[in-house]
């Protein structure tokens, strides 16, 4: 008897530890409101406790969130294109997005306000990079590089806008949607167009800084 009962206490602490095993490591699947579930892109921009939902469900106020960060961010490289911009070009299209994000940007605080919702007034980390990006640049070069972003950055958005004006859960986050998508398309076709004449600015500066080479070698 006690050879057999030394036999099976192995066998039984060797089934315990996989139970054990198995239970510790098996990730949740549950991905309802608190549960502790992988969650969706939804839940992770939540965990900001500065984001207060209100009456907005977690797709729209999503939506806003990603909205406000990215017109903020057109704002300040607008005001940085009319500062830097060294093309009468640039320095107009940035004019042209501060005005028109900025009257975005306070429609869309209106309607955050009235769901009783509040979202952060700062940039996130990806649209930091592009601001930290441009400061960087100056000249031809700052004008390519900001007609770039903003023909990317244009066209990202206009496909959320899209996605807004069809699946949004709230009414007036669906008109702001539907408000705003002609106003970024016009931009995104205006930063198409300069595409052109930026290439042509940076071959005359690349020009200026070759005459400017020569000559100071020829003075030698």
């Amino acid at each position: 008897m006690k050879k057999k009962a030394l036999f099976i206490m192995p066998l039984v602490f060797s089934a315990l530890c996989c139970f054990a095993q198995d239970t510790t490591t098996r990730p949740s699947t549950d991905t309802t409101a608190g549960g502790g579930g992988l969650g969706t892109a939804e839940d992770s921009i939540m965990m900001d406790t500065r984001i207060q939902a209100g009456s907005l469900q977690k797709k729209d106020v999503k939506f806003l969130v990603e909205a406000a960060s990215a017109s903020r961010m057109e704002i300040e490289l607008g005001q940085l294109a009319q500062k830097k911009g060294a093309s009468q070009q640039v320095k107009d299209y940035g004019a042209m997005i501060v005005r028109d994000h900025t009257k975005a940007t306070e429609e869309l605080k209106s309607v955050v306000a009235s769901k009783g919702a509040s979202i952060p007034d700062t940039l996130m980390p990806k649209h930091k990079a592009l601001m930290d990006r441009l400061n960087g640049l100056e000249g031809a070069e700052f004008d390519k590089e900001y007609m770039a972003i903003m023909r990317d950055s244009h066209e990202k958005a206009i496909d959320e806008f899209e996605d807004e004006t069809k699946d949004a859960k709230d009414p007036d986050v669906k008109a702001f949607a539907t408000k705003q998508l002609p106003v970024l398309q016009s931009h995104h076709q205006q930063a198409k167009e300069a595409k052109g004449p930026m290439k042509e600015n940076m071959k005359q500066e690349k020009k200026g800084k070759n005459k400017t080479g020569t000559s100071g070698t020829d003075n030698q």
